[in-house]
């Protein structure tokens, strides 16, 4: 409930009336619980239909607001897979859209998005078992399969984003091997899933290990994985660009690349990825911070 209030505090209330209608006419737990099962399509689509809108203001008010929904929902139900799979998402993209901002704020959120998607992959029963007993999550990674792909590229995302936001401490890196394990695990499910964010996601972890430390990293792992996760949009998905400028450029030093990275974001029509347009309005977002930003990277 706290993780409710605090999202609730940052949006407007009219687009959360659908929770608070539900809530106020059931009385009964059980009853609520079966309600919530009920709608959990339409929650859903609520959900991706914020990924339509052309209109930054929608965007941004319609990821607060479907978090709070959505994950309220999720907590009320809380044994609803698919509920907790789109809260660990939802809370990513609104990490992403905060972060250079309010990065404190987008730290939050990524923990959460992090705890609803563990949440998630602890419904497959081996898994959970495994960390029952003593395991960490590389060792129990390959228990996890196709019905958990969603769970885990957002549970890995989140956790290596807030990873990303607090490396100053350095205790925050125990959960490197995590986030890694788990993306690399959704990739060789489907390494195309999600336009290849997985492949995004390793593509900045590369840019920040040094390949001598034998995980397979350095510029050019971190070059090629980047180049594969473009192929599989067709270059549509604009984060690719935005995050191989802000973590391999910035890595190389290489300024010219990075202008004509963000610049190419900036310039791309805000329909290239029809469905998905709110993660072009998040690119373009991210694209103008950091060009603003610049003399801050190099």
């Amino acid at each position: 409930m706290n993780n409710l209030i605090f999202v609730a505090k940052t949006i407007r209330w009219p687009a959360v009336l659908l929770f608070c209608m539900i809530v106020s006419l059931s009385g009964c737990a059980t009853i609520l619980r079966l309600q919530t099962d009920f709608v959990t399509p339409m929650i859903c689509e609520l959900v991706d239909q914020a990924a339509n809108s052309k209109n930054i203001r929608v965007v941004r008010e319609g990821i607060g607001a479907n978090a709070l929904l959505v994950s309220g929902f999720s907590n009320i139900s809380p044994t609803n897979r698919r509920l907790l799979r789109k809260s660990a998402y939802v809370y990513c993209a609104y990490g992403l859209m905060v972060e250079d901002t309010d990065p404190a704020f987008a730290s939050d959120l990524y923990a959460m998005g992090k705890g609803y998607g563990l949440r998630a992959l602890k419904m497959n029963s081996r898994f959970k078992k495994g960390l029952q007993d003593g395991n960490h999550i590389p060792d129990v990674v390959q228990h996890l399969g196709k019905r958990d792909l969603d769970a885990m590229v957002w549970t890995g995302v989140n956790t290596g984003l807030w990873i990303f936001m607090n490396m100053e401490d350095s205790s925050s890196l125990i959960e490197l091997a995590d986030a890694v394990a788990l993306v690399q695990r959704s990739l060789e499910i489907d390494e195309n899933y999600y336009f290849g964010l997985g492949k995004v996601f390793i593509g900045a972890y590369y840019a920040l290990i040094p390949d001598f430390f034998g995980t397979g990293g350095g510029p050019e792992a971190s070059a090629k994985m980047f180049a594969e996760a473009r192929a599989v949009s067709n270059g549509r998905l604009l984060l690719v660009d935005v995050f191989e400028a802000r973590f391999l450029d910035t890595q190389l030093k290489n300024r010219e690349e990075y202008i004509r990275k963000l610049e190419h974001v900036l310039a791309a029509d805000d329909d290239i990825l029809q469905g998905y347009e709110a993660f072009t309005k998040i690119a373009k977002l991210k694209a103008r911070f950091f060009l603003d930003h610049m003399d801050e990277y190099f």
